[in-house]
């Protein structure tokens, strides 16, 4: 713990396949004018990630601990939770291996807690001058994981992460967070750069991605009412995905039908591109190069797909029952 502002921190980072960018990551936050007081990694790697780290830690005086990942859960969320379950802090600050902040970004989350005890979670934004509170999960920014830190008091109350949700646990969390009464602060200024990924490792992600699906067999209907848009985006993607299958048989046996489908897939389509686009910035053009989003449409059909399989989860319902209800929030499923 820093003696000056009374709060031990950790950087919790969980990595797989980051080689290209974890050194870029561990030097940028050694070299903060408030180092962390642990930088704490769970890995899942097949590359050379873990000797990275290892010889990184060798050359600094900042604790820098890697640990395999647990073969509890699945995928990130079983990482995440493997970080919550060996944090001993104060704040656990959450960063992004694709994320690039400012030298002072501990410092400032640090003095943030220190100054606004009230709040639970601070978080990035990418949004322009934004400096307030954030009332609702559905903005994105009450918990905006690879940018934020959050109290240790606010994890134990939802028991942390949900090991079983491969990715999307970060809209988990935002939900039982809230449900929980965390209160949660976002600013623009901390934002800092993303650095830029391929296309493939974007797909490779999408792939591990779980649709809407897995919220509805924790939640139950209540997360359908709740974020209308997410399955109703999802049913039009795994319906794009049935019809694309169907096009060359209707083609060849009822041809209307087929063109029908074909068109009604490309329309889906654009339409999906259209508001993924838009979301990160306020005009309302669809530009050439947005168009690379269109494999993500046909992956979130698939990821709904494969959701549907069987699968006996212990969900975590860590702040569900322990906080108010809050707007009428009741979600379905309790322990």
């Amino acid at each position: 713990m820093n003696e000056s502002d009374g709060y031990s921190i950790t950087v919790g980072i969980p990595t797989r396949n980051n080689s290209d960018t974890i050194e870029h990551t561990l030097r940028m936050l050694v070299n903060q004018t408030r180092p962390p007081d642990r930088i704490l990694i769970v890995d899942a790697s097949s590359d050379e990630t873990p000797r990275i780290i290892r010889e990184f830690a060798e050359g600094t005086t900042v604790s820098i601990d890697c640990y395999e990942q647990s073969s509890r859960g699945r995928g990130v969320g079983a990482a995440r939770q493997d970080i919550y379950e060996r944090f001993t802090g104060d704040l656990l600050a959450c960063l992004d291996t694709n994320r690039h902040v400012a030298d002072n970004w501990i410092e400032r989350q640090v003095a943030f807690h220190r100054a606004n005890p009230e709040y639970d979670v601070l978080s990035a934004t990418y949004l322009s001058s934004w400096d307030q509170q954030v009332d609702s999960p559905k903005s994105g920014f009450f918990f905006q994981q690879a940018n934020c830190s959050i109290k240790r008091e606010a994890l134990d109350r939802v028991e942390g992460w949900d090991p079983w949700l491969p990715r999307g646990e970060d809209w988990d969390m935002q939900i039982r967070l809230w449900l929980s009464g965390a209160k949660a602060y976002a600013k623009s200024s901390l934002h800092g750069d993303e650095i830029a990924e391929t296309e493939e490792s974007t797909l490779n992600k999408a792939l591990g991605r779980p649709s809407s699906v897995a919220f509805l067999r924790k939640y139950g209907w209540w997360y359908a009412r709740f974020h209308p848009e997410h399955p109703t985006g999802d049913a039009a993607s795994v319906f794009s995905v049935l019809a694309l299958l169907a096009t060359p048989l209707l083609l060849l046996s009822v041809p209307v039908l087929g063109v029908l489908s074909l068109l009604t897939v490309v329309a889906l389509t654009v339409v999906f591109i259209y508001m993924k686009a838009i979301r990160y910035r306020s005009t309302f053009e669809l530009r050439a190069r947005d168009f690379r989003l269109a494999p993500r449409f046909f992956v979130l059909g698939y990821t709904a797909l494969r959701e549907f399989r069987s699968g006996d989860f212990s969900w975590n319902y860590g702040g569900m029952n322990d906080g108010d209800e809050r707007d009428g929030a009741s979600p379905g499923p309790q322990r």
